[in-house]
C-alpha cells in the first residue's frame, strides 16, 4: 500500500513537472541551480536512464528489444566517433551538440510512467488549463514577478517559439480528442483552435502550416461528433469566429517593448525583413541559378541556401559517410547570415539534415532504423490514422525549425511518444 501510494506521488510529481516545462519552456530549463542549468541536469538525468538500461534491464523487462539494441548501437557510434578523434570528454559542448541522442532516453521515462498511471478526464483538463496558462502569458500579460525572475534567475528569458507551442497544442488536443468521449472534449478543442492557429502562424509560418493540417485531420475525424448536435455547434463555431479575430487582431497589432540598443535593433530589422520575411514577386516560388535551388519567399529560401551550403561543405570535408562529429560546429554556421543576429546559430533547421551533419549517412541509417521499428512496436489501440494525425505535423515542423535538438521539444517528444507503446489506461469518469 505504502508503495503505491509512493509510486502516485512520484507519477504525479513528474506530471506536474512536465506541464510546467511545457507551460514555461526556455526560461525554466535555464534555471541555474548549483551553478547548472535545470536543462543539463536533465541531460545528466539521461545518461542515468542509460545505464539503468544497460546494468538493470529488469527496469522495463517487456520493452521491445529491438528500440533498446539500436538505440544501444546510436549511442556506441558517438563513443566510438568521441574516442577515435580523441575528443575531451571534460568539454561539456560535445554532449549539448549530441543531445538528439540523449533525449531519446525520455521515451524509458515515459514509458515507465504511464504503465503505472491511470489517466483520468481531469488530467485533460487540467492539461487544457496549462494551454490556456500559455496562451495569457505569450499573448496577454506576464507577470512582471514572474518575468523579473527568469530574468535573473535564468539564462535567457524568451516566449515560447511556433514549434513548442504547436507540439503543447498537439499533444493536449491529440490525447483528449482521442479519450475524452463527452460532447465537451470536441467543443474545447475548437474553441483552443480558433486562439491558438493565429498565434502559432503568427511565430511560425511551417508550425502554423503543421498545425493546420492537424486540425483538418482532428475536425474530419470527429465530424460525426460535429454533426450530432447541429445547433450546439453553430454556437462553438459563431464563438469560435470572435475569439479567433480577436486573438489575429490583438497579436497582430500588439508588439512586446523591448529596451535594445540602436544598433541590436537594426540588426534585428536587417535579418528579419532584409534576409528573411521578404518575398520576391519577379520570380516562381522555386527556381534555380547557378546551379542552386531558390525561393521566392525570404524565410525559406534562408534555409534552402544553408542546406546546400552545409550538403557542399560536408562533401567538401569527406564527411558523408561519418559526419563531421560533435565537437566543433560546422564551418558553415561562421556566416552571420546562418548564424544569426547573435552568432549562436548553428542548427540547420531540419533534424535530419543535423543527423547527416553530424553523425553522416551511417548515423542517418541508424535513426531511420530506429524510428522503423518503434513506429512498429506502437499499441494496437492506434490506428495508422492516429499515428498520421499526430506524427505527421511534429515531423513537418522538424523539417524547418530546430526542434528536436531543442530540450523542450526534443525531451516532451520522446517523453509523450512513449504512450504509443504502452497505450494509455485512461479512466473514464462515471
Amino acid at each position: 500500500m505504502k508503495n503505491k501510494l509512493n509510486l502516485h506521488l512520484i507519477n504525479n510529481l513528474l506530471l506536474i513537472i512536465v506541464l510546467s516545462i511545457l507551460t514555461f519552456g526556455r526560461p525554466l530549463l535555464g534555471l541555474y541551480i548549483f551553478g547548472y542549468r535545470i536543462a543539463e541536469f536533465f541531460i545528466g538525468g539521461c545518461f542515468i536512464i542509460y545505464l539503468l538500461l544497460i546494468f538493470y534491464r529488469r527496469v522495463i523487462p517487456e520493452f521491445k528489444k529491438e528500440i533498446l539494441l539500436l538505440n544501444l548501437l546510436i549511442i556506441f557510434y558517438f563513443v566510438l566517433v568521441s574516442i577515435t578523434n580523441n575528443y575531451d570528454f571534460t568539454n561539456t559542448y560535445i554532449f549539448r551538440s549530441s543531445s538528439i541522442i540523449w533525449y531519446i532516453s525520455f521515451i524509458y521515462l515515459g514509458y515507465l510512467l504511464f504503465s503505472n498511471i491511470n489517466v483520468k478526464p481531469t488530467h485533460f483538463y487540467i492539461a487544457y488549463m496549462g494551454l490556456l496558462i500559455t496562451y495569457v502569458l505569450n499573448v496577454l500579460y506576464y507577470p512582471n514577478p514572474v518575468m523579473n525572475f527568469f530574468i535573473q534567475n535564468s539564462d535567457k528569458f524568451d516566449y515560447l517559439k511556433g514549434a513548442e507551442l504547436s507540439f503543447f497544442y498537439i499533444t493536449v488536443s491529440f490525447f483528449s480528442n482521442k479519450y475524452l468521449k463527452n460532447y465537451n472534449a470536441i467543443n474545447i478543442f475548437v474553441l483552443f483552435t480558433s486562439i491558438y492557429l493565429p498565434l502559432i502562424f503568427f511565430k511560425s509560418r511551417s508550425a502554423g502550416l503543421a498545425v493546420l493540417i492537424f486540425v483538418m485531420l482532428q475536425i474530419y475525424n470527429k465530424r460525426k461528433s460535429l454533426t450530432k448536435n447541429p445547433k450546439n455547434t453553430f454556437v462553438v463555431f459563431i464563438i469560435s469566429i470572435f475569439l479567433f479575430s480577436t486573438s489575429a487582431h490583438y497579436i497582430v497589432d500588439n508588439t512586446f517593448s523591448i529596451e535594445e540598443t540602436d544598433d541590436a535593433i537594426a540588426q534585428v530589422f536587417k535579418h528579419k525583413y532584409v534576409v528573411s520575411n521578404t518575398y520576391d514577386s519577379d520570380v516562381s516560388v522555386f527556381y534555380f541559378e547557378n546551379n542552386r535551388l531558390y525561393s521566392a519567399d525570404g524565410n525559406l529560401n534562408w534555409r534552402l541556401q544553408l542546406w546546400q551550403d552545409i550538403f557542399i561543405n560536408i562533401k567538401e570535408n569527406n564527411n558523408i559517410l561519418l559526419g563531421g562529429g560533435f565537437e566543433e560546429k560546422n564551418e558553415v554556421f561562421e556566416n552571420i547570415i546562418y548564424s544569426t543576429v547573435d552568432g549562436s546559430n548553428e542548427n540547420s533547421h531540419n533534424f535530419l539534415i543535423n543527423i547527416y551533419m553530424k553523425m553522416g549517412i551511417v548515423g542517418l541509417g541508424l535513426f531511420f532504423l530506429f524510428f522503423y521499428f518503434l513506429l512498429k512496436s506502437f499499441s494496437k489501440n492506434f490506428s495508422r490514422v492516429d499515428l498520421f494525425t499526430y506524427f505527421f505535423p511534429l515531423f513537418l515542423i522538424s523539417m524547418f525549425d530546430g526542434s528536436m535538438e531543442n530540450p523542450y521539444f526534443g525531451l516532451s517528444f520522446y517523453f509523450f511518444i512513449s504512450i504509443f507503446i504502452t497505450g494509455l489506461k485512461f479512466k473514464e469518469a462515471k
